[in-house]
């Protein structure tokens, strides 16, 4: 009977460590529960960031944003040993036979577009103000060649008016870079027809550089800080300068000073202004469409919701509207 009970004993004390010890064991389960959870966990983390993903895809697709060639750590959706690159599927070919695949590491090409569609009324002259002449060179192919000659642009488009007799007179016309299109009878009109012309090469992506033809005096640091600056940006933005003068706001019926302003925010928009060309399309077809006033592009950009960076520009920067302007941008132009 010693020896039965001692047997059982000894069985009851196997069975104990079987189920605490071992394969099987309640030890294993608990920790299988435990990396389960830890699992799902983590599952459910990675869920959320893929969701976060796909709504930024979803986002780009509907042309809302731009794809940037950047890692995804400073937006929190990676850990820190990660790094990873947002890839857009392929869009549909523009052109037969031609295959488009943008993603964050090609890198967006630039396009350059000067509306010269205008008539220059307060320059008082005989001709519109792009076709003045600054040291027996038209304004328009000066500024032209500031631009070109300091920068790697993959085409530039000219929105000139349908019956412009003085463009086949300047060099731009006869420059393989460039190309003219019909402009229209606004600004906004003319910067969606030079768009409308590049649609066929130009990614929805890439950059796009807009610059006023009687703007003459562009200093090439000026344009590579803004190349520099804005690469990366979501919106892009332009060159502008702060305003140095005190400002009065003055009584719409009279001559009377209402208040004067303070000008500590207050900057001078310049040109060139520099958006992605898809994003710019969309924007200026938008305020067209509800009749409101676009004065530059950044206007446009901002009534769809964008939100443009300024980078700082130099002063003299200027802008041929009246008679005095032109002995002020020879002056300059004699100094840069």
């Amino acid at each position: 009977m010693k020896l039965l009970w001692s047997i059982m004993i000894i069985l009851i004390l196997l069975l104990q460590v079987r189920l605490w010890v071992g394969e099987g064991s309640f030890a294993q389960v608990w920790g299988l529960e435990n990396a389960i959870a830890e699992q799902r966990e983590e599952n459910a983390e990675l869920s959320a960031r893929n969701e976060r993903l796909y709504a930024e895809v979803r986002n780009l697709r509907g042309e809302k944003g731009a794809v940037e060639e950047r890692a995804r750590m400073n937006l929190g959706l990676i850990r820190n040993d990660e790094t990873f690159f947002l890839v857009v599927e392929q869009y549909p070919s523009r052109q037969p036979g031609r295959s488009k695949l943008t993603t964050s590491m090609s890198k967006p090409r630039y396009w350059l577009i000067v509306p010269a569609a205008g008539s220059g009324q307060r320059m008082k002259a005989d001709c519109p103000k792009q076709y003045l002449r600054l040291d027996h060179q038209y304004i328009l192919d000066i500024t032209l060649s500031r631009l070109l000659d300091n920068a790697d642009f993959s085409g530039c488009v000219v929105a000139i008016r349908a019956d412009d007799p003085w463009w086949p007179e300047t060099a731009a016309s006869s420059d393989a870079r460039i190309e003219s299109c019909a402009g229209g009878a606004e600004r906004a009109d003319s910067v969606l027809s030079a768009l409308e012309a590049l649609a066929s090469r130009a990614d929805d992506d890439d950059w796009v550089l807009v610059h006023d033809a009687a703007r003459p005096c562009l200093h090439p640091n000026d344009l590579e800080r803004l190349l520099t600056q804005l690469q990366d940006h979501p919106v892009g933005g332009l060159l502008a300068t702060p305003v140095a003068d005190t400002l009065k706001l003055v009584a719409s019926d009279s001559n009377q000073v209402e208040t004067t302003i303070d000008r500590r925010h207050l900057w001078r928009a310049l040109t060139p202004q520099m958006f992605r060309c898809g994003a710019l399309r969309m924007a200026l077809k938008a305020a067209i469409a509800s009749g409101y006033p676009v004065t530059d592009e950044a206007s446009a950009m901002e009534y769809a919701g964008n939100v443009p960076c300024i980078v700082e520009g130099r002063p003299d920067n200027i802008k041929i509207t009246v008679p005095a302007d032109l002995a002020l941008a020879g002056f300059i132009l004699s100094r840069l």
